[in-house]
């Protein structure tokens, strides 16, 4: 019962960290699916909701789309350019209530450029998929992330369904090759790799069985020249792992050296992964001391010193092999 308990709490801290759960994960292809409009926005301001509080906008009085019984806030948003739908208005206003846990709500900064999925209904406009439909982006990203909508706009359109699908698999390497759409291609292209499917009712497609070899080069070069793992990674590891075993084997032994403090709640997948190409008893054995370290309910603030210790350790006994 007690590691049941351990489990369901891990998976609370990282999916919080990371997105939302439990509603299905939303990929970019998802998103420009079920959106009636995608716009990119510029954050001109933030303000606080007061629980049952009139919205002022010009001289009409709107009440906001929601009850806010508990309090909210709401985004101002200059649209700098509609990628999908027809929006008339050149600003919108958007309610979201951060105090939102489970699932993860969707988040605005003032001053920040963000790229976001609506649907409206009332005459009010709502972000699609929750936090996974508003992302905040750097100009050269959000550029990149507008050259995927276009593009799949189009294969969206083709009518011969094994086109559709080869070009749909061609475009979820794009994504992949690049760090900033890395994980919009590859939760389609491995699933498996990704923990958050485990909250995915949707069919998976069999995008990975469809890889070229010339496209499987491209995922491996994209991999050996990414600086630093992430936990998207995992999915490239997993595609590529089998065709270029020693030189992946090298290149996540190098890296895992080189993990952060933000990253030890996933390192030992990669720990893992390297175990599948040199393993002993001492290699296992401390991927399982890491991992019930990891999972502990009395966490302190020697947790990561001892985690960092457990990995050095495991680095130094691979190097052996």
């Amino acid at each position: 019962m007690k590691a049941k308990l351990v489990v369901c709490l891990l998976l609370f801290v990282v999916v919080h960290a990371s997105h939302s759960y439990p509603i299905t994960p939303r990929s970019l292809m998802k998103l420009i699916q079920e959106s009636e409009y995608i716009i990119t926005a510029y954050v001109r301001d933030v303000h606080e909701i007061k629980p049952k509080e009139e919205i002022t906008k010009g001289k009409k009085k709107k009440r906001s789309k929601y009850e806010y019984r508990f309090g909210g806030y709401q985004a101002e948003l200059v649209i700098r350019k509609t990628l999908q739908g027809k929006v008339t208005d050149s600003v919108i206003f958007i309610d979201f209530n951060p105090h939102m846990i489970c699932p993860a709500p969707p988040m605005f900064f003032k001053g920040s450029y963000v790229l976001v999925f609506l649907n409206q209904k009332n005459d009010s406009f709502y972000v699609q998929a929750l936090s996974y439909g508003v992302k905040t982006l750097m100009p050269g990203d959000l550029e990149i992330y507008c050259q995927r909508i276009a593009e799949m706009q189009k294969i969206l359109s083709v009518a011969d369904i094994d086109q559709k699908f080869m070009q749909t698999t061609e475009w979820l390497v794009k994504c992949a090759e690049l760090r900033c759409t890395r994980g919009e291609g590859l939760y389609e292209l491995s699933r498996k790799s990704n923990f958050m499917s485990f909250y995915d009712g949707t069919e998976n497609q069999p995008f990975e069985y469809a890889l070229s070899t010339e496209q499987k080069d491209r995922l491996y070069e994209a991999l050996i020249t990414t600086d630093s793992l992430s936990y998207e990674d995992v999915g490239l590891v997993d595609l590529v792992y089998s065709s270029h075993p020693e030189k992946v084997y090298n290149f996540l032994l190098d890296r895992i050296k080189q993990v952060k403090d933000t990253q030890y709640w996933y390192a030992d997948d990669f720990m893992s992964r390297l175990n599948l190409y040199k393993s002993n008893e001492r290699t296992v054995a401390l991927i399982k001391q890491y991992e019930e370290e990891k999972y502990k309910f009395d966490k302190t603030e020697d947790t990561d010193k001892k985690l960092k210790d457990i990995l050095s350790n495991f680095v130094l006994e691979m190097e052996k092999l």
